[in-house]
Parts: structure tokens; C-alpha cells; sequence
């Protein structure tokens, strides 16, 4: 039997005092209610660990996940950047590779160049023209790969 105050962890078995510094607190959903959890807070955060690492290997540290095209790349394919912190200077590498980096810039820039001859009221480049994945005007076209 265990004392009042006290809770076993269903897990480890091992018997803690039932405070928020042993166990994680959860709010039931029927009741609306807080409570402990069954698990004490070193096996649940195992558990979320373990759960973690199963669904989402880390990949290795010479390559990185591009934001945009969703490919692992290697980090010679992106662009990185130096911030100031408190600590002192910080190196990181962009989310997106440099080519889908370039290719969101030609998207940009052509945009801007849309929305200044429509502006002009010149319109030799017409939104018609342009098709997913094909930048294109009247003299040439660049295909681009999705």
C-alpha cells in the first residue's frame, strides 16, 4: 500500500512524492480537471525521447533539410549567415538551399518587374504567360525545375 501523498510510477515502479517536480501535470479532457501523470517525469521524458527519435532520425550534421524543396542536401548547397549575440558571434545556415534560394529571387524579381509595368502601363509581360514552374516573355524561356 501506498502512503497518502505519494504516487508509484507505473514504469520504473519507483515510489516519489506526488508533486509537480516528480510528475508532469496533465489536464483531463472530460473533467476539465488537473492531475499527475502515471509517469514520473525522468520515464516520461525517456519515453518522449525514444518516441522522437523513432519518427524523426536526426540527420547528420554535414547535411540539412531544405525548407522549400523538402531534400536533404549537403551544407556546401546553402548559404549561411553570422548574427551578433550576447555570447558573441553566431554562424547558421539558411532554411532554404541556394537553388530554390534563386529561384524565389528570379520569382521576386519578376513580380516586381510585372507590377511596374502594370504601374507604367506598358504590359509587354502578361501574367498569362507565366506557367507553374516556367518563367517566360516574349523573347525567352527559362524552365525551371519544381
Amino acid at each position: 500500500m501506498i502512503a497518502e501523498g505519494y504516487k508509484q510510477c507505473r514504469e520504473c515502479k519507483e515510489v516519489l512524492e506526488a508533486t509537480e517536480a516528480n510528475f508532469h501535470r496533465y489536464k483531463q479532457a472530460s473533467t476539465g480537471e488537473y492531475g499527475l501523470r502515471a509517469l514520473c517525469r525522468s520515464c516520461h521524458n525517456k519515453r518522449k525521447r525514444q518516441y522522437t527519435y523513432e519518427r524523426k532520425p536526426l540527420p547528420k550534421k554535414d547535411t540539412k533539410k531544405c525548407r522549400s524543396c523538402k531534400q536533404i542536401k549537403p551544407l556546401s548547397e546553402y548559404s549561411f549567415r553570422t548574427a551578433m549575440l550576447k555570447g558573441g558571434e553566431k554562424r547558421y545556415y539558411v532554411a532554404k538551399c541556394k537553388y530554390c534560394k534563386s529561384i524565389e529571387v528570379q520569382a521576386c524579381k519578376l513580380e516586381r518587374k510585372l507590377k511596374k509595368e502594370r504601374k507604367e502601363g506598358k504590359g509587354t509581360i502578361d501574367q498569362k504567360w507565366l506557367v507553374r514552374g516556367t518563367i517566360s516573355n516574349s523573347n525567352r524561356t527559362t524552365m525551371v525545375e519544381n
